[in-house]
């Protein structure tokens, strides 16, 4: 699989995936773990150019935060400065459906976060009652696009 550079010795891995007819841009990260952070997956509709620079500066961003001790785990949430980025934040949740992808990538389940692109209320939903119930207000129709796992538990959050 090629990879690209992200930020020091780490990297990042683009691949397309169709997820029930629609086209997705998977990006998962390599070499977080040496700051004892998962890898990170983000999944975003096949959108442009503009949508890829924005994926790669939050995942610049997760590399600072790393290197600096500052990690996430599932049932976290990142939450941007306003103006940062087309999104006010990040849930992380367990990977699960793209398990091809990672093991093409030499990575395992466990081993990677899926980072949710999140909005306006659902940040202060989810700080407030948890990353679950702004997943499940999604509904069926975004988890069947999505790979993530069905529940994640309330935890703590973070901002950049």
């Amino acid at each position: 699989m090629k990879t690209y550079p992200l930020e020091g010795d780490a990297e990042y891995l683009p691949e397309t995936a169709r997820f029930h007819d629609t086209d997705m841009r998977v990006f998962i990260t390599r070499g977080l773990k040496q700051f004892g952070q998962k890898e990170v997956a983000l999944v975003v509709k096949t959108e442009g150019e503009q949508m890829a620079a924005l994926t790669l500066t939050f995942l610049r961003t997760l590399w600072l935060f790393a290197s600096r001790g500052q990690l996430v785990d599932a049932g976290e949430i990142t939450v941007m400065r306003p103006g940062q980025a087309p999104f006010d934040g990040f849930l992380y949740a367990p990977v699960h459906s793209i398990e091809t992808i990672l093991r093409g990538a030499g990575l395992e389940e466990d081993d990677v976060l899926f980072a949710v692109p999140i909005r306006g209320k659902e940040v202060e939903m989810a700080q407030r009652v948890g990353n679950a119930r702004v997943l499940a207000r999604r509904g069926c129709a975004f988890l069947s696009l999505s790979p993530l796992a069905r529940s994640s538990a309330r935890a703590g959050h973070h901002t950049p």
